[in-house]
């Protein structure tokens, strides 16, 4: 099958959109924008730049999953710092084993370094956060030990980092799972707490249900 190119766009594409002044902020994110990255750092920065010379507001954003390039991590930092934005990272899983079941490889160390690496950022600008961590609540994989670990490395790092905890709603390989319960999702948040993390959320909780 021939690659469509009718929605590949160009960076001189994406600046001449984003220059709209409706638009506050671009944010980046999944898939994951690893695959992308130089090319939303050069949009990003120009946009920024832009938004500089005329005085007006404008954010830029990432969600990643925390496997890309300490480099390219630390270049959106650069910017989400330069420009009042955020990088968000979407831990999967503490346990090695949990980590590789539900993505098919274990990264949890390269998620650590990078964690670790843009924690340094709080302390530059701790408001707006710079930093967020997510965790989406598995059902039967990511229970309150799991984010009960992942937080307690958050708050030794900074206490100050938000953390978003996510609700499941079943999809692709794991159609077998309920949705997150409120149950879950409670303990998780009192877990996340408990160690020390000063801003904790559930970020969807009309998804949470009641099946256990």
């Amino acid at each position: 099958m021939a690659l469509s190119l009718d929605r590949v766009v160009s960076v001189d594409g994406l600046v001449s959109a984003g220059l709209d002044r409706r638009v506050t902020c671009v944010c980046y994110f999944g898939g994951d924008p690893a695959p992308f990255g130089s090319h939303s750092l050069a949009v990003a920065r120009r946009l920024i730049e832009e938004a500089e010379r005329y005085e007006r507001k404008f954010r830029a954003c990432w969600e990643t999953n925390g496997t890309v390039n300490p480099r390219v991590a630390w270049a959106w930092m650069e910017l989400a710092l330069r420009s009042g934005g955020n990088v968000k990272i979407d831990f999967k899983a503490w346990t090695p084993s949990i980590y590789q079941a539900l993505t098919g490889v274990d990264a949890r160390d390269r998620v650590l370094e990078n964690l670790r690496l843009l924690s340094k950022a709080v302390e530059e600008r701790p408001d707006p956060p710079p930093l967020t961590v997510s965790v989406l609540l598995v059902p039967g994989y990511v229970d309150a030990s799991e984010v009960r670990q992942i937080a307690r490395e958050v708050a030794r790092l900074d206490p100050r980092i938000p953390m978003v905890l996510l609700g499941f709603k079943p999809d692709f390989l794991l159609r077998d799972l309920p949705t997150t319960s409120r149950s879950h999702a409670r303990r998780a948040a009192e877990a996340a707490e408990e160690e020390g993390v000063e801003e904790v959320y559930v970020g969807n909780p009309w998804l949470l249900g009641s099946a256990y």
